[in-house]
């Protein structure tokens, strides 16, 4: 049978060996136009092995998604981190049901800390993971920006490990952790989703910044006097302050406050001693003045030049 044309390959429940993985590897260094790859149920418990079939996949210029759902990775870091590394390669990869554990959420997540270009997609359910073990992903989310979806489901994690995932995504303690937030990817911790939880992740940053501020995006209709959330604004540097107030004034058209208000009340939270100083008694410098004398000697030696 040819191997030019073949664009899935599904392993599954194989009993693949360490021979069988080097000779997977050897395939893969070929450079066929395989897309898919489906090894489920094979465990690895070669490191070399599992190194060089991580190099091969990485290598390859067409493969897409790998699934490696219940093959033992758990049982050694340095196979898991080899497996793992596969996200610089491939856009779609599956660690379901492999026993990883905290201490294999930590190798996960610093990889994906170096935020791998390909990886768009990377499923992790049923691995045993607790709050401890979601730290490294919530970690790991502030600096990826190319992951899309991460599912997390069936684990071990409750409302304190989603907490965190959630600041990842939406950290509203001042405008500068909100722009450092997530806003790429997608958490899924249930099959079971929490609108009032997860659906800020679909927002934009704008929307965000009016839920951070408001504590609703859907304000536009309320009659009702709505108070801004000024401590975002305290700790914003100098060069953030002119978007700070062209989003306000945009904010304004909310009806809540007059436009200036809201301008005056942003003003009054920043923290930039140089600009209210002489309130506190401060003697302002002197404007140098040019004095009657100086004019005069001025235009005698314009007289003479001519």
């Amino acid at each position: 049978m040819s191997t030019k044309n073949i664009v899935q390959l599904t392993l599954a429940n194989n009993r693949l060996d360490r021979e069988c993985y080097h000779s997977l590897s050897k395939f893969l260094e070929k450079k066929s136009p395989l897309k898919t790859l489906e090894l489920d149920e094979n465990p690895i418990d070669d490191v070399g092995c599992a190194q060089r079939f991580s190099e091969a996949v990485v290598a390859h210029p067409s493969l897409e998604k790998l699934m490696v759902d219940n093959c033992g990775l758990g049982n050694n870091t340095q196979i898991l981190s080899a497996i793992a590394s596969t996200m610089n390669g491939v856009s779609v990869l599956s660690l379901n049901w492999n026993e990883i554990g905290s201490d294999g959420a930590a190798v996960i997540g610093n990889i994906l800390s170096t935020n791998p270009s390909a990886l768009k997609t990377l499923h992790v359910k049923y691995n045993e993971i607790d709050d401890d073990g979601v730290t490294p992903f919530a970690e790991a989310l502030r600096t990826n920006t190319n992951l899309k979806l991460l599912y997390l489901g069936e684990n071990d994690i409750t409302e304190v490990g989603e907490s965190s995932l959630r600041k990842a995504a939406f950290d509203d303690t001042s405008l500068i952790t909100l722009f450092n937030s997530n806003h790429t990817c997608k958490v899924h911790v249930r099959d079971n989703l929490c609108p009032e939880t997860y659906a800020v992740r679909k927002k934009s940053v704008k929307t965000k910044m009016t839920v951070a501020m408001f504590g609703s995006d859907k304000i536009a209709d309320s009659t009702r006097t709505i108070p801004m959330n000024m401590h975002l604004f305290s700790d914003a540097p100098v060069e953030l302050m002119p978007a700070e107030l062209s989003f306000v004034n945009q904010c304004s058209k909310f009806g809540n406050k007059p436009c200036l208000s809201n301008m005056y009340e942003v003003v009054r939270t920043w923290n930039v001693p140089v600009m209210f100083s002489y309130a506190a008694g401060a003697v302002a410098p002197k404007e140098k003045k040019r004095g009657r004398k100086n004019v005069q000697n001025i235009n005698a030696k314009k007289a003479k030049s001519h």
